[in-house]
């Protein structure tokens, strides 16, 4: 985040970087905003959004997932990792399947920034819990249609975050140190 924002102060919604981050390949995309939002992490400042390309048919446009969020806080440190219906990126919609399938690509290949190589390897070192909220977003979202018996829930603006899980860059990297 810090890197992304290089000292200027962030106009909300506005996206960090303009040109947006794009890694794997050209196959992933990012960038990082400021807004309220429901749910927001108590010390969120902001968050990173990471999306996927799908695979879609020889001649039509490309499709772009919404795989997840990482909330960071004023220090510039990961939170939360979040996930968000569809009506809040306007993406294309995948199953969590699909989309953790794509979790297993990841390259570190090409020229990359700072900030897309980190993106990456915190991709890579939560993949468990990516895949795990990814999972818990499809069932949440069976049960919220269940409630408010829509037929469109991807795009009822009453749900923004499906799921979601608190980081501890310091205590999972301990964990990882210590099972080393």
């Amino acid at each position: 985040m810090l890197e992304v924002l290089a000292g200027q102060q962030p106009v909300v919604s506005k996206k960090y970087p303009e040109e947006e981050l794009h890694f794997n390949n050209n196959n992933w995309r990012g960038f990082y905003h400021c807004h309220d939002s429901p749910g927001k992490h108590q010390a969120e400042h902001g968050h990173f959004h990471v999306f996927v390309r799908i695979d879609t048919p020889a001649g039509l446009a490309e499709q772009w997932a919404h795989l997840v969020a990482l909330a960071m806080n004023f220090d510039g440190q990961p939170v939360a990792w979040f996930t968000v219906n569809q009506w809040v990126t306007d993406g294309a919609w995948c199953k969590a399947p699909e989309l953790v399938q794509k979790l297993d690509s990841i390259t570190f290949s090409g020229q990359l920034s700072l900030v897309e190589k980190w993106l990456l390897a915190m991709l890579q070192a939560y993949r468990e819990t990516i895949a795990e909220l990814l999972h818990q977003r499809d069932q949440s979202l069976i049960q919220i249609n269940e409630k408010y018996a829509d037929s469109d829930i991807l795009h009822n603006r009453d749900v923004y975050a499906l799921s979601s899980s608190a980081v501890s860059l310091k205590i999972d990297l301990g964990r990882v140190t210590q099972a080393s």
